[in-house]
């Protein structure tokens, strides 16, 4: 049976060469930047091709967003619990 090879047009995805200091920063075009609306701070995720770069929301936007998972305990209370199992943990 022959084989049929299908190739698929995939739109071109802008790229950059950036230099990184000896530090290890990068700077990524101010262009780029504003388009994938990265700000100050930006996650950074090792993937199998390589490093990739993502925005992260503001503070002010995603306000609120894991609410749910911490069941209205204030941001006090549960680092009193987590610090109480770490002294159990070191005893």
């Amino acid at each position: 049976m022959p084989l049929i090879l299908v190739l698929l047009e995939v739109p071109a995805m802008t790229r950059q060469i950036v230099g990184a200091t000896k530090k290890g920063q990068a700077t990524i075009q101010k262009e780029m930047r504003e388009r994938r609306g990265i700000g100050e701070k930006a996650l950074v995720v090792e993937v199998e091709e390589g490093i990739l770069v993502k925005s992260l929301p503001k503070p002010s936007v995603d306000r609120g967003a894991l609410k749910s998972l911490f069941r209205s305990k204030t941001s006090r209370e549960i680092l009193l619990k987590v610090r109480k199992k770490e002294l159990r943990r070191q005893r």
